[in-house]
């Protein structure tokens, strides 16, 4: 029907009777790619082929697709997915008089909440289109692959530090004890009741050990540690020197 997903259907396939994005209908929400969501139907002459291609694409294309109801019209068209979360439909025939007019052109998330709708039930799609979707979370012009804080809008992707993270999204900030806001000092004595490292030499390192919990760094989670002889925490297996 026009739609492709990344969940199994709940109850049965997606409706042929396409909505308006989101879907406020009565069944689960899902995750839908919808490059032509109609009543359509693979007949004994379509074809459908997926190949995952060099440099991070996958293509899924429809050849010879039909409409039910409809013993003539055909349609070719593909979705390509992206590794950096752009979305390309294309378009590259529609034949003998099948309807183009009838359709939910779009995409959703996977709670139904959130989605970008490019037509419904409207005149729009024709020969050699191309309909291009990229993920940009804050909707400041850069796309969340290159964009330097993603989730905060920062359309100038002012970086003053120069460490690849846009000011509005460097997560630390310091202040010391001798601040008056500033920590106070109180030392937690583990010697007693921790866990003891051993072993540990010039330019060494040890681990990796469970943090017990999920740690946000830097906007990553981080579930293991380990220990640097050379003064330092770090969540990979190498020592740094």
């Amino acid at each position: 029907n026009g739609v492709i997903s990344f969940v199994d259907p709940y109850t049965d396939s997606v409706p042929p009777e396409n909505f308006p994005m989101p879907v406020y209908a009565d069944r689960p929400p899902m995750p839908l790619v919808a490059w032509m969501w109609d009543d359509l139907q693979a007949l004994e002459d379509s074809h459908v082929y997926y190949q995952v291609l060099e440099g991070g694409e996958l293509v899924i294309q429809f050849n010879n697709f039909g409409r039910y109801g409809d013993v003539i019209g055909r349609l070719d068209a593909q979705v390509v997915l992206r590794a950096d979360g752009k979305i390309l439909f294309q378009y590259l025939e529609f034949r003998d008089g099948i309807a183009t007019d009838s359709a939910t052109v779009g995409v959703e998330n996977v709670n139904g909440t959130v989605a970008m709708q490019v037509a419904y039930d409207e005149d729009y799609l024709h020969d050699a289109l191309a309909v291009l979707f990229r993920m940009d979370s804050d909707r400041d012009g850069a796309d969340d692959a290159v964009d330097n804080c993603p989730y905060i809008l920062n359309s100038d992707q002012q970086d003053s530090n120069v460490n690849g993270i846009g000011d509005a999204c460097d997560f630390y900030q310091w202040t010391d004890s001798n601040a008056a806001d500033g920590p106070v000092f109180g030392w937690i004595d583990v010697s007693a009741t921790g866990t003891e490292v051993d072993g540990l030499t010039d330019d060494d390192y040890a681990g990796p050990f469970d943090i017990g919990f999920n740690f946000n760094f830097f906007g990553d989670t981080k579930t293991q540690f380990f220990i640097q002889t050379n003064g330092a925490i770090s969540f990979d297996n190498q020592a740094y020197s």
